[in-house]
């Protein structure tokens, strides 16, 4: 589930320690850069709810955090697997080829040999590579979202310029 707004950060793994602590396994590029985080947003039912954050160690893709308001490791479990969210005007700017994948949902493609594709309705968040999609003249297409096929980025107009290689479009469109 989403929520206007927010971004998925992560889903709390377990507790640690006995005073309330969790884990949280991190779901975003830059860990290291939430060692100093204040507040974040658990999903609960349907709605978030915010802690502010008294005490936050990262590691590799698992950040331990202390929350005020979950003082034991019991109220702490009945957190586990719930996900974790933060707000996305929390986001650093980022520029050049570089775009967050949520941005890229609504964008329009433009290749450089095809021209334009259609609008990006959805993108996987795959292990190996985000994967954007396309409709195009009725079929779906899928390529995949990495900066080397980023010629350009244009938020103002919401256009993302790129260079597939030769033929990919092709095998969706049936193209001899």
């Amino acid at each position: 589930m989403g929520h206007d707004g927010y971004y998925l950060f992560g889903s709390i793994t377990r507790t640690h320690g006995v005073k309330g602590g969790v884990v949280v396994r991190l779901d975003v590029d830059d860990p290291v850069r939430y060692k100093k985080i204040k507040q974040l947003f658990v999903e609960t039912g349907d709605v978030l709810k915010q802690y502010r954050v008294t005490s936050a160690s990262v590691s590799g893709d698992q950040a331990i955090f202390i929350l005020d308001g979950i003082a034991d490791m019991d109220v702490a479990a009945t957190l586990k697997n719930h996900p974790v969210y933060l707000p996305l005007n929390e986001l650093p700017v980022l520029s050049g080829k570089k775009l967050y994948l949520h941005e890229a949902i609504g964008m329009q493609v433009i290749d450089t040999e095809k021209g334009a594709l259609g609008i990006i309705d959805q993108v996987f968040d795959l292990p190996e590579q985000p994967v954007a999609r396309v409709l195009c003249n009725g079929k779906e297409v899928l390529f995949p979202l990495i900066e080397s096929f980023i010629v350009k980025v244009d938020r103002a107009a919401g256009e993302l310029h790129v260079a597939l290689p030769d033929g990919l479009v092709d095998i969706y469109l049936n193209i001899p």
